[in-house]
């Protein structure tokens, strides 16, 4: 009840929400004056599963960069295990045909890069959907690094160590993405 002494919009000295609010405000018990709901903070789960796929997402740009770096030895390699298996291959297919393999794993590399980053970002804007698209963009990234190890066996390590690294994290991140706490959080539930 309101009484005639009381300022509008509260009951008997304590602070009500207005009427039809969506988000009503809780009075504090000693003062009387709203406080804000607390917010939703994100679960140990998901916060362990963002950072384990910005490492991943680390770990290939590592990979990537020293692919680049060792470009030429892997293509010089790619072309001689090419000429080895078919001596009647002119030196123009050949080398189109190893530029073209490295620039499609290099590039896949790059947009698996650029998938982890987003879908990431949209994780932590709470968007439940995202993690499927990183289970889809970690099983790519499991594919691609089968078929990379490949392309940089041999020379530097770096890129091999940087691919594995990429496919590990994403994942270990996988497993925290869909434990039941990041499920509930990116639901939007409790618990």
């Amino acid at each position: 009840m309101t009484t005639a002494l009381a300022p509008p919009g509260t009951q008997k000295g304590r602070a009500s929400a207005p009427t039809g609010s969506a988000s009503a405000a809780v009075a504090d018990p000693q003062t009387g004056v709203p406080v804000a709901p607390a917010t939703s903070s994100r679960p140990r789960a998901v916060r362990v599963a963002v950072l384990l796929w910005w490492a991943s997402a680390l770990a290939g740009l590592v990979g990537v960069l020293a692919a680049a770096a060792n470009y030429d030895a892997i293509q010089a390699a790619l072309a001689a295990d090419a000429i080895s298996r078919d001596p009647s291959a002119s030196a123009d297919v050949v080398s189109l045909g190893v530029r073209a393999t490295l620039w499609v794993v290099l590039g896949a590399w790059a947009l698996l890069l650029v998938t982890t980053m987003v879908g990431t970002t949209l994780v932590l804007h709470r968007r439940a959907w995202a993690r499927w698209l990183l289970l889809g963009t970690g099983l790519v990234a499991l594919l691609v690094a089968d078929v990379a190890q490949d392309l940089v066996a041999g020379g530097a390590e770096l890129d091999r160590i940087g691919f594995i690294a990429q496919a590990v994290l994403a994942v270990l991140g996988l497993v925290a993405l869909f434990a039941r706490s990041s499920r509930s959080w990116l639901r939007g539930s409790p618990g």
